[in-house]
């Protein structure tokens, strides 16, 4: 892979949101994360032997603390490394996450017991790790990680409480003052991480989560309509009429249905293809578009060249109003499809509750009936049963 090419790539990866980024570059972002921890715990543990907490801190546990902070402070460097080569040559990656996710487990449930596993906020930066995982990581490596620290810390809870091993070995004793009460510097450390954490958790975990349901909604918007047209496919269309009849059987209001149908739409297909059918398809939905109403208005696609409108709230004078300006819109509409110029136009049936009552299946049946009126009536016309 050329460097030129791996600067646009990366480029275009920046510009996407972190959860739409490819797996490879979300585990060096959890890397990443997880090597500034180990920046902000160095300085820490620099930092605490010289407060009122330091002659309460085993020196021995102190400095085994520092050498396996640095120790997993390389190794997931060297992670790191790997995973930027990886990302260069194409090379598998899979390992490195799964090393990632073991890793990280079993170092925080080391630091909690040097810690004490109960009595500091380092938990929640256990499960802050894991949760931001679990967004962005496959599920079965994120339970597997999260598996070994549940194992880990049940058994040093039970190998605790029978005994065997020191409660909170970093401490020579508690960090409290002798009048009761946090020692001071303990009190503002343990203030600092437990904030700092909840603050991360929370812009992160909004920012994914926001972008994962905006992903939702997308998909679901794209389930509902033709892929086409962009207007509603026909079960979305079956789904709100169903609706918008009961609610107008609740309400007592006018519900109106309009159907469209292209004439000699064959023929376009026929002398012109497939293509250029489809363009001329496009075109026709967006003319019927132009018709509606902002608010529960609906166009639909419900099959081939068969278009329909959901008018809620409109009733038989109003309807063949749309009707009729939809038709005078397609027959006025020069369709241009490359070299080609041509006219289109429409035979449009009509219904309302008033005539078919409020079952889906009525109205669409007498708004059909009345489109293939029009159609055996000459066509480029607008039928409705009085």
């Amino acid at each position: 892979m050329s460097s030129a090419r791996t600067e646009r790539e990366s480029s275009s990866i920046w510009r996407r949101h972190l959860i739409d980024w490819p797996e490879l570059e979300r585990t060096l972002a959890l890397l990443a994360f997880c090597l500034l921890y180990v920046l902000l715990a160095e300085y820490a543990l620099y930092l605490l032997p010289q407060t009122e907490v330091g002659e309460m801190i085993d020196p021995a546990i102190h400095d085994l603390g520092i050498r396996a902070n640095r120790a997993i402070g390389v190794f997931w460097s060297g992670l790191l490394i790997l995973g930027l080569l990886s990302r260069r040559t194409g090379a598998p990656y899979g390992y490195i996450v799964w090393m990632l996710s073991l890793s990280f487990s079993l170092f925080f449930c080391f630091v909690l017991y040097l810690m004490g596993l109960y009595s500091t906020p380092l938990p929640l930066l256990l499960g802050a790790g894991l949760m931001m995982s679990l967004l962005l990581m496959e599920r079965r490596i994120v339970h597997f990680g999260a598996i070994v620290a549940c194992i880990a810390m049940a058994a040093l809870t039970v190998l605790e409480r029978r005994g065997d091993i020191p409660h909170a070995p970093f401490f020579l004793a508690p960090p409290y003052k002798s009048e009761g009460g946090l020692q001071t510097a303990w009190y503002d450390a343990m203030t600092f991480a437990s904030w700092a954490l909840l603050i991360v958790i929370w812009v992160i975990g909004d920012n994914v989560v926001t972008r994962w349901r905006q992903r939702e909604d997308g998909l679901k918007d794209l389930s509902n309509r033709d892929p086409l047209t962009g207007v509603a496919n026909r079960r979305h269309f079956m789904d709100r009429l169903r609706e918008a009849a009961a609610d107008a059987e609740e309400s007592g209001q006018p519900l109106s249905l309009i159907m469209f149908d292209a004439d000699h739409f064959k023929q376009i297909n026929d002398m012109h293809g497939h293509a250029t059918g489809d363009e001329v398809l496009l075109a026709l939905a967006r003319v019927i578009s132009e018709a509606v109403r902002e608010g529960d208005d609906l166009v639909g696609r419900l099959g081939g060249e068969e278009f329909a409108l959901l008018l809620p709230d409109s009733d038989l004078d109003a309807a063949l109003i749309v009707g009729e300006r939809v038709r005078h819109a397609a027959e006025a509409h020069e369709f241009r499809i490359g070299d080609h110029r041509f006219a289109v136009t429409l035979s449009v049936g009509v219904a309302s509750n008033k005539t078919a009552g409020n079952a889906p299946a009525e109205l669409l049946h007498q708004a059909d009936a009345m489109l293939y009126r029009s159609k055996r009536e000459g066509r480029n016309r607008v039928s409705y049963l009085a």
